[in-house]
């Protein structure tokens, strides 16, 4: 048998670095070729379908308790859930958050709201939701949980009446 030459065993490189190139895109019948958010905890859809539902119902009767009721069950549809800005759940975590946000204020219950608030803040590092108004949720927040000075509230992004009331109760807390 006669040695290769030099050009002989660059072809053959080659060759072998291209055949080795091919079957690195192939895949296989297993499970590399699955979906990649597979494996990801999702929020619970049937929850929120649940919570939304019992929503509507509160238009009319709504209690301290009910409000309660609701903050903690929005909370039961993302716990578990490792929320990040990079979930694919993200938006509906967030959404969700500051609906269990606000039932906990309507409810009375600023620790948990307070909680919650911290919670997303912590999941979703510097990312806001905002109302329909473009008003912010993390201001609106820090407002209503008194962790702003009435002096502060003009910087912050919070909805005009909500401005005044809470300038107001200021004003007769002081005098």
């Amino acid at each position: 048998m006669k040695p290769l030459s030099s050009t002989s065993n660059a072809k053959l490189g080659l060759l072998s670095l291209g055949l080795l190139v091919a079957l690195t895109g192939c895949k296989s019948n297993g499970s590399s070729a699955e979906d990649p958010l597979a494996n990801v905890k999702r929020i619970d859809y049937s929850c929120q379908q649940n919570v939304a539902r019992m929503d509507a119902s509160l238009a009319n009767t709504a209690q301290p308790a009910q409000y309660a009721t609701m903050a903690k069950m929005l909370e039961q549809c993302w716990q578990g859930v490792p929320l990040s800005n990079y979930h694919p759940d993200a938006q509906l975590g967030m959404q969700l958050m500051a609906s269990s946000f606000l039932y906990a204020i309507q409810a009375g219950d600023s620790e948990k709201a307070l909680n919650v608030l911290t919670q997303f803040e912590a999941n979703f590092n510097g990312a806001d939701l905002y109302f329909a108004d473009y008003t912010s949720f993390i201001d609106t927040a820090t407002a209503l949980l008194g962790m702003a000075q009435p002096s502060n509230l003009s910087n912050l992004n919070i909805n005009a009446d909500l401005r005044s009331e809470l300038e107001r109760q200021s004003y007769w807390l002081q005098h």
